[in-house]
Formats: structure tokens, sequence, C-alpha cells
């Protein structure tokens, strides 16, 4: 039996029956009594891929199966860029390790996905500063030593905020909320992409970050 939760009918939900169906009896996932997979270990962005010595980019976009000891199975590529990507999706998430869904407290297979971005890697100095979304009241403070702040405030005026670290090649890992996020730089834009594939566009911020989020970032 195979937990999933696929929504309403569409093309991919068709495909993803008939792919996983053929090893699978694929069960909707219910909403009471059921908690779903959480990862532990191994995942994070996939390291750069180079061909013929140059740096190139591309994605995937995989689904597959967290078994009941937390292991990956099963993956299937729903679409990847050309070149190399398609087995390179595969083979970047086979060490992931999930703690597995349970359902009323017995754990069971579950159906999820992930989208990955192969980036090149970005040099700490070409990014460090202020950078802000376009008219949303988001920021992220980059330091010369690595160190993170970002800091957001929703529609109803609450603060979110979470301090991390810029990584080589390519990353900022967050101690909470928003976990990793893999970065790119072109044309003075820091893209982010986070791990089901919502992609943020920071630009050099042209105002200082509000003020209480000045004072969470310095802890006062």
């Amino acid at each position: 039996m195979l937990m999933a939760s696929l929504g309403a009918p569409s093309k991919t939900v068709t495909q993803l029956r008939e792919h996983f169906g053929k090893q699978y009896t694929i069960v909707e996932a219910p909403r009471a009594g059921f908690l779903p997979p959480r990862a532990i270990s191994g995942v994070s962005p996939p390291e750069p891929v180079y061909v013929g010595g140059q740096c190139v980019t591309g994605h995937a976009r995989v689904h597959y199966v967290v078994a009941t000891d937390g292991s990956v199975a099963s993956p299937y590529v729903e679409y990847a860029s050309g070149g190399p990507f398609e087995d390179l999706a595969t083979r970047s998430i086979a060490g992931w390790r999930y703690q597995a869904a349970t359902l009323n407290g017995t754990p069971v297979a579950t159906l999820t996905w992930t989208y990955l971005r192969f980036y090149c890697p970005i040099q700490l100095p070409t990014i460090v500063g202020l950078w802000g979304l376009k008219d949303q009241p988001v920021w992220i403070d980059l330091g010369q030593d690595g160190t993170a702040f970002q800091c957001r405030i929703s529609p109803a005026g609450d603060l979110v905020v979470s301090k991390g670290h810029f990584q080589q090649p390519y990353w900022i890992l967050w101690d909470t909320y928003w976990g990793i996020f893999g970065v790119t730089y072109a044309d003075d834009v820091l893209s982010t992409t986070v791990p089901h594939g919502f992609d943020y566009q920071f630009r050099r911020a042209e105002v200082p970050m509000a003020p209480e989020c000045v004072r969470a970032q310095h802890g006062s």
C-alpha cells in the first residue's frame, strides 16, 4: 500500500497513478491520523555539474516513495532539462533519509516529490549585502563572514525571522523555517529556490530593513 496526496485529477496525477500503480496499491492519504514523512539526513541541493570542464545548470522534478524504513525508493522523473540531469536527479536523492510517514502511529510508505536545481558555484563576496523582494517586506542580509539573516513581515504584521549561513558551493542553510535555499546570482539578482521549486528573486535593497527586523537581527 502506498499513501499519496495527489489532489484533483490532472495529466500529472494520471501519469503518477499509471506509473506507481504498477508497483503499489495507491490509497489517498486521510487527513485524520496521518503524519507525512520528515527529512532527517542527506537532504540538500545537488553538487554543481561540469561537462567538458564547464559548469552547466539544469533542473528536474522527481516523484519518489519514502519507504517504511525511511529510505527513498522508485524514483520517477516527471521532467528534466537536457543533458545528464534526469540521471543526476535520481542519484542525488538516493541517499536521502526520512522519518517515515505514519497512519495512526504505524509507519506507511508514501509518495512525495522534490524539485532539484543544479547550480554553479557562487563566490560569497559577490552577494554580500542587503537584499529585498520587490514591493514586499522581505529581506536577506548576508555578511562578509557568511552569516545570513532573513526577516519577513506578514500582512497581519507578524514578524518571521531566521538566522543562517552561506555554504559553498551555492546554498544558504537556515536555522528555522526555510531549511536550505539553493542560490543563483546573475545580473545583480539573487534568486533562491526552496525544495518544492518555489522561486524568489531578490534585488539589492533600495530601503533599509524595517526597524523591528533590525532589532530582531541584533537580539534587542
